[in-house]
C-alpha cells in the first residue's frame, strides 16, 4: 500500500505545480530604449530621408553611432 501512495503523491505534486500562476507577460514598456537608438530615430525623422537636412555635428554624430553608414540609414527609413 505505502508503494502506491508514492507515485500517488509525485502526480498530485505535479499537478500542483503545473497549477500554479504563470509569470506576468513581457511588457516592452519597462524597458527604457537606449540613448543612441533615440537619436538614431531623431535624426531620421528630422533628415526625412535627406541627410543634407542635419548640421554637420549630428551628421558627425551619426556616423560614430552607425560607423559610418549614416546616410545608408537616413535612406532606408523613408
Amino acid at each position: 500500500m505505502k508503494i502506491a501512495i508514492f507515485p500517488l503523491a509525485v502526480v498530485c505534486l505535479g499537478l500542483f505545480l503545473g497549477c500554479a500562476p504563470a509569470e506576468a507577460p513581457f511588457d516592452a514598456t519597462k524597458i527604457e530604449k537606449n540613448p543612441e537608438a533615440v537619436f538614431v530615430d531623431q535624426m531620421v525623422a528630422k533628415a526625412n530621408g535627406d541627410i543634407n537636412q542635419l548640421s554637420a555635428e549630428e551628421r558627425t554624430k551619426l556616423n560614430q553611432i552607425t560607423r559610418g553608414n549614416a546616410e545608408a540609414v537616413i535612406k532606408s527609413v523613408k
